[in-house]
């Protein structure tokens, strides 16, 4: 399946498309949460979903057990302008590493929670394989899904602030199986989905400046 780059775009669940563009420490759990439930978490649990999708029940939030890296940019540095829309607009390249027993799929959510109407979901990739360790440029792994992010599409959309230092948190979950989602999931699905099978979870964090 071939990335899709989405350029125009807004930057993970704005439902401003205005507010991050012109033309994803963990959040706390969702049951604490006060933003709506489509809105996709930063960090560490998703957030829950009310769509009729039938996801497990959510899980508590575990221990943080993979390391997320880029040969792009290094955890808490600026993402370089290729990968943003100032540039080609592409995925920075993305592997993580780690443990985490009874790891059966990986999901992949980037966000910017910064973000108005609490953040803007970039990217939304899941059930990757078990043994799956990188995120190719090109190509998803057979059985991997984009989900729809808050650009209305599937793919990556690259990040595109108006202002000010944004900060696009690039989290890999891992799953003790599989969502089973369709590609082009709703967000609300892909979300509830990951939050019902997530057992460990790994995040590397970029900026951005407007």
């Amino acid at each position: 399946m071939k990335f899709r780059a989405a350029l125009a775009v807004g930057a993970a669940l704005a439902l401003s498309l205005t507010a991050c563009n012109t033309s994803p420490k963990p959040v706390t759990p969702p049951a604490a949460q006060s933003q709506p439930p489509d809105t996709g978490g930063g960090g560490g649990a998703p957030d829950a979903s009310q769509s009729p999708f039938k996801a497990p029940p959510a899980k508590a939030s575990p221990a943080r057990k993979l390391t997320v890296k880029s040969d792009a940019f290094a955890d808490g540095k600026p993402i370089p302008e290729q990968y943003t829309c100032k540039g080609d607009g592409d995925p920075p390249p993305l592997s993580w590493s780690g443990s985490v027993p009874g790891t059966k799929n990986f999901a992949v959510v980037v966000k910017d929670p910064g973000a108005p109407n609490g953040g803007f979901l970039h990217w939304i990739v899941v059930d990757l394989p078990g043994d799956a360790n990188h995120l190719d440029i090109d190509d998803l792994p057979d059985g991997a899904q984009e989900a729809v992010n808050s650009d209305g599409g599937t793919g990556w959309t690259p990040p595109c602030p108006p202002s000010g230092t944004h900060h696009y948190h690039f989290t890999v979950y891992a799953l003790d199986g599989p969502t089973g989602l369709p590609d082009s999931a709703p967000i609300k699905d892909a979300l509830a989905g990951i939050q019902g099978h997530y057992i460990g979870y790994g995040e590397l964090v970029g900026t951005v400046a407007g």
